[in-house]
């Protein structure tokens, strides 16, 4: 395996690690403003 083939691998890894992260912190920003948004509604 040569350097940037490692490094080409690890990429590929580390976005795959990465971005469902990111896409459940989306999520529950998205959820917690939702609620806000519920919350200002009843008052």
């Amino acid at each position: 395996c040569t350097p940037l083939g490692f490094v080409r691998l690890f990429d590929v890894v580390g976005s795959c690690l990465v971005r469902p992260q990111f896409l459940k912190n989306l999520d529950e920003e998205f959820f917690a403003y939702q609620l806000e948004e519920d919350c200002i509604k009843r008052r």
